[in-house]
């Protein structure tokens, strides 16, 4: 087995662990005839690791764990200006935004954590 193969066994069995703690929306556990691209993007001194399925979902695998899903059929959105409302903003953007890395860290990289409700832990 040559070192390629070994990183893709260890970052496929990452991101199949990570989706499902996160209960994604994928065929677990994932296979490699399910992977479009895999782009080694360094190996020292760590691995960083860019994975495309065939589904265009993707993982980055950063520091030996998976730091970033994303689903291209996933709902985007973006924040309306304070002037929308016509009122200053109880939250900053900035602040939102910490919130579900926040959760997303917690439940997805070890923690037995995890938020459903409406209500997160701040």
């Amino acid at each position: 087995m040559t070192i390629t193969n070994l990183i893709i066994a260890l970052v496929i069995s990452n991101c199949s662990d990570f989706a499902k703690r996160l209960e994604l929306p994928l065929r677990l556990p994932l296979r490699t005839h399910e992977i479009a691209t895999f782009e080694i993007l360094g190996t020292y001194p760590t691995l960083e690791v860019s994975v495309l399925l065939t589904n265009k979902c993707s993982f980055h695998f950063l520091h030996g764990r998976v730091s970033d899903y994303r689903n291209p059929r996933a709902l985007q959105v973006s924040l309306p200006s304070a002037e929308h409302f016509r009122r200053k903003a109880i939250v900053s953007g900035s602040k939102l935004w910490l919130r579900p890395e926040r959760v997303c860290r917690s439940s997805g990289t070890g923690g037995t954590e995890r938020w459903l409700g409406s209500n997160p832990p701040v």
